[in-house]
Order: C-alpha cells, then sequence, then structure tokens
C-alpha cells in the first residue's frame, strides 16, 4: 500500500500553523493530499499536536473518498501504523510542490521510486529555509520529499520520541542507502516548489497555477473573457466550488426567460436568457479550472451536453418571441443557432470564440426584439455565421 507521510506542527513567522496557509481557498494541508492522491496513496498518516477541525475535516473528505486517513502525534504511533512492505511518501511540513514536476522523477511505470529528492546546497530554496530543506552531505540538501520503504522507520521505536520525525526518517533512508535524485527547478524555482510560509511565495504560486489553468481569455468573446476574469478572482477567494450553483441558476434563468417571453415580454426575455448564458458560461470555465487545478471536475462532453441544453432552451425562447408570425419564422432560431455551432467549428481559434459568445448574441437579439426587428437580426447573424463557414471552407480547399 502506498502511504503518505504529512505534517501539521510547524508554524509562519505570524504564528499560524504552515499546514493551513491558504492557497486558492484551501490549506496547503489539503493541497498534500492532493498530491498524495496523484501518486496513488491510498493512506494519509499526518503528524499534528492536535486534531483540529480543519484536519478532521480533510480526514472526513478523504475517507469519503476511500481512503484512509489517520491524524497522529507521536513517531509509535507512526511506528504501529506502518507494514514493512508499505512504499511511504513522505513531504515536508507546508510544502506545495507542481505535482507533474514530482512524478516526472519519482514514477516509474505507474510506481513509486524509492528515492530522495535533492537540491544543490546554496540554492534560493535551500538558503531561505536551511532548516526545512535539510542539508545532507557538502553539496546537497533534501528537497523536501521523499519515497522510501516503510520498513526503514522501524527503527524509529528505538530512537527519542521527542525527535523530530522528518528528520531521523531522512536519516534512516540515508542509511538504509536510499538513492537520491537531484531537482532541477527553473527560473523562478518558488513557483513550483514552494513552502507555505509566506504570502509573497502563496501568491505567486496562485499566479502560476491560474496562468495555467485558466481558459485563455480571447477578447473576440467578451462575454466568456469576462467569466475568465471572475473564475479567476473567484479562485483566488477559494469560491471554486460554486460552480455547481452557477450552473443550476443558468438553468434557472433559462427557463424563466421561456416564461417571460411567453407572457408577451420578448426583449426582457431574452435579456434574462442572455444573462442564464453568462453563468452558463461561468460554470463551464470554473469546472475546467477546477479540473486543471485539482485533477477534479467534469468531462469535456458534460460541458458540451450542458451547452446544448442551454442552446436549447434558448431556441424555445426564440421561437415563442416570433409568435410564429407568419409559423416559418419558427425554425429560424433552430437554423441561426445551428450555424452559430457549425462557423464555430470551423473558424480559426481567434475568430471561433465569437461564434460561441452566446450571451453576446442573445443580448444582441433582445436589442433587435426591443424595436420588433428580431426575425431580421437572427436572418443577419445566420447569415454571417454561413458567410464565415462557407469562407474557411473555400480558403481551405484552395
Amino acid at each position: 500500500m502506498n502511504t503518505a507521510l504529512l505534517s501539521a506542527r510547524k508554524r509562519t513567522g505570524t504564528g499560524e500553523l504552515r499546514a493551513l496557509t491558504s492557497m486558492l481557498g484551501e490549506p496547503a494541508l489539503a493541497w498534500q493530499v492532493a498530491i498524495a492522491k496523484k501518486f496513488g496513496c491510498e493512506r494519509i498518516i499526518c503528524l499534528c499536536d492536535a486534531p483540529i477541525p480543519e484536519i478532521i475535516e480533510l480526514q472526513r473528505k478523504f475517507e469519503g473518498q476511500g481512503g484512509e486517513f489517520h491524524a497522529i502525534r507521536s513517531s509509535l504511533q507512526l511506528v504501529a501504523l506502518l507494514r514493512s512492505d508499505d512504499a511511504l511518501l513522505m513531504i515536508q511540513d507546508g510544502l506545495i510542490v507542481e505535482p507533474d514536476l514530482a512524478k516526472s522523477v519519482l514514477v516509474d511505470d505507474g510506481k513509486l521510486r524509492k528515492a530522495i529528492l535533492t537540491l544543490e546546497v546554496g540554492s534560493e530554496l535551500t538558503e531561505a529555509s536551511p532548516a526545512d530543506f535539510e542539508r545532507i552531505d557538502a553539496t546537497r540538501c533534501w528537497a523536501g520529499i521523499a519515497t522510501m520503504r516503510a520498513a526503514h522507520l522501524q527503527q524509529l521505536a528505538d530512537l527519542p520520541s521527542d525527535g523530530d520525525v522528518f528528520s531521523l526518517s531522512l536519516r534512516l533512508a540515508l542509511q538504509s542507502r536510499t538513492g537520491m535524485i537531484p531537482l532541477h527547478l527553473d527560473v523562478e524555482p518558488e513557483a513550483d516548489w514552494l513552502l507555505a510560509s509566506d504570502a509573497a511565495s502563496i501568491s505567486l504560486r496562485e499566479k502560476s497555477l491560474l496562468d495555467r489553468a485558466l481558459p485563455a481569455p480571447r477578447w473576440t468573446a467578451p462575454f466568456p473573457a469576462i467569466a475568465s476574469k471572475l473564475v479567476g478572482m473567484a479562485a483566488k477567494q477559494g469560491y471554486l466550488n460554486v460552480a455547481p450553483a452557477s450552473a443550476v441558476i443558468a438553468g434557472i434563468l433559462a427557463i424563466a426567460a421561456i416564461a417571460i417571453v411567453a407572457l408577451g415580454y420578448a426583449a426582457i426575455g431574452l435579456s434574462v436568457a442572455s444573462l442564464a448564458a453568462l453563468f452558463g458560461c461561468f460554470y463551464i470555465n470554473a469546472s475546467l479550472t477546477k479540473s486543471a487545478i485539482w485533477g477534479e471536475g467534469q468531462a469535456d462532453v458534460f460541458h458540451r451536453y450542458f451547452r446544448i441544453l442551454l442552446d436549447s432552451l434558448a431556441i424555445i425562447s426564440l421561437v415563442l418571441a416570433l409568435k410564429f408570425d407568419p409559423i416559418a419564422l419558427a425554425s429560424l432560431p433552430i437554423f441561426t443557432v445551428g450555424l452559430f455551432w457549425l462557423a464555430e467549428r470551423n473558424a480559426s481559434p481567434r475568430v471561433a470564440p465569437f461564434w460561441n459568445d452566446r450571451t453576446l448574441h442573445l443580448a444582441t437579439l433582445a436589442i433587435c426584439a426591443a424595436y420588433g426587428v428580431l426575425s431580421e437580426g437572427l436572418a443577419l447573424l445566420g447569415l454571417l455565421a454561413l458567410v464565415q463557414s462557407l469562407w474557411r471552407v473555400t480558403k481551405a480547399s484552395d
């Protein structure tokens, strides 16, 4: 069994537990648990002075996913929990790392390699926190992550119980000739490998994560770009979990739009439909961002069906707004929205987002409805989408 050994004992300069330092609304310990899951760890052992509410909450969440979580206080408890054939992943208290970087050096053919990651003596990280990145020899320091056989730690029972468990475990691994792998970081190592010890480092890591995870805003589609910015702001405050709520709000607004249009208020109803599209766009962006950061979230196919659902509700609103006068016009919204999808697929990467900006389209059509030219607006937008598609197809054939 793969087991992760974590800790929630060390404190920041302000006296707070380093493991509870928040990044994107989640404590550093939660990020470590997520990393352990990516390494295939089925059990978490956390050293702490007391099982505080935040740790208990993480325990409930991890156990709810089928894993084991133990909050312990001493090395003797640790020895009692470990099995000799366990593979142990040890992560320094408050260390937040880029999972893909750590995985690239520690996982081979889906299995954990037994190794101690090292940094060069004199590097920025080791100079800033020498006590955390413990020196191994004249040229190397511990990088804060090690994987080893749990059997090595059975000797902790013979060592002083008041000693630093991580430091003693590192020494036991070295005595057992566990291999060492040098870790080569980028120009800004704190963006991928940092201790949650100060606000500046956390802010830099947040920016790095969001730059990678957020869908790139393209201002040819202004409302999805605005939604992307809002998702970034929500992520920094830890509100990405509201994504499902925004999907529900989008659905309620889309249905409300149909009712309002049916009552004879076409412009207002289509305005509400455009707002539903904005909430839907926020949901998709937030879900994709959460998936990129945490490895969780809905699959792309679900987002596609969600878009189809919102478009179908928008088509119903548009059909009702046309009042079936003449009845042939009832098919116009179907053709127009269908052409939007076709134009998005055939457009260049710069232009394609425009045809996906349903908030902009519905807001434009709401203005058209207010001036009594809704059918003309639909025909014009559909014609533009058709010209776009034909132009790209003709250009590709040439």
